[in-house]
């Protein structure tokens, strides 16, 4: 909106929060921004609403440590500031870790991001294999992972291998960097869905805690951070 100044939230939703979906957590911050006392600006009309835009949806139960949102103030405040307000109005679970002034005309956060870093942590399970050198062997052998993406209307067979930019192991977990965005939105689940195809393993036997890590704009590779 003219005459407002947009502002660039990098915050971590952990623990119980996890369980929060994309609506609840809409609510939430709308809540802790009123209770602020920052002057957020409003869209115009019968309804007005806070002016917030929220990136990529994080999925219910899956911690995040590199999410954002942009949000419209009436007039400039110092970055510090506006964190260290919001910060005072969390809960546990959800910290704020950044703010920054945002350039005129910069795209929302949910126009701009391109790709997502997740990290894959697999518990105790009933083989005696280790599921991330077996999931890393499986991206790594394969030339091409044909998977069938459905929807509500229709069906699309294609190779998700190309929008798996990264695939590696970091400390006995498996980490990967995904395409992510409005065309091409590959969910790690995607990816682990392929393999037990693949391999006949039941996707019930191997328990893993997946965390989302970090979100970026731009093309691959010259990813940069939101």
């Amino acid at each position: 909106m003219e005459g407002t100044y947009k502002y660039r939230v990098k915050y971590e939703k952990t623990g119980c929060m996890k369980f929060l979906g994309h609506l609840d957590v809409l609510r939430f911050f709308q809540k802790a921004i009123k209770r602020s006392g920052l002057p957020i600006a409003y869209s115009e009309g019968f309804n007005p609403h806070q002016l917030l835009s929220f990136a990529a949806p994080l999925s219910v139960g899956v911690e995040g440590y590199g999410e954002y949102f942009d949000m419209e103030l009436q007039k400039k405040c110092d970055e510090t500031d506006i964190k260290n307000r919001l910060d005072s109005s969390m809960v546990d679970g959800v910290k704020i870790c950044a703010v920054r002034q945002l350039s005129d005309g910069s795209k929302n956060c949910m126009a701009s991001v391109s790709a997502a870093e997740y990290n894959i942590h697999f518990l105790e399970n009933e083989y005696d294999f280790d599921p991330a050198l077996s999931l890393y062997g499986f991206y790594n052998y394969l030339k091409e992972i044909v998977i069938t993406k459905k929807t509500k209307k229709s069906e699309r067979v294609f190779d998700i291998k190309p929008l798996i930019y990264e695939c590696r192991l970091i400390d006995g977990d498996v980490r990967v960097i995904l395409s992510c965005g409005s065309i091409d939105n590959i969910k790690p689940e995607l990816f682990l869905n392929a393999y037990y195809d693949y391999t006949g393993i039941d996707p019930d036997s191997l328990k893993y805690r997946l965390t989302r890590l970090e979100l970026f704009s731009g093309a691959y590779p010259g990813l940069k951070t939101l």
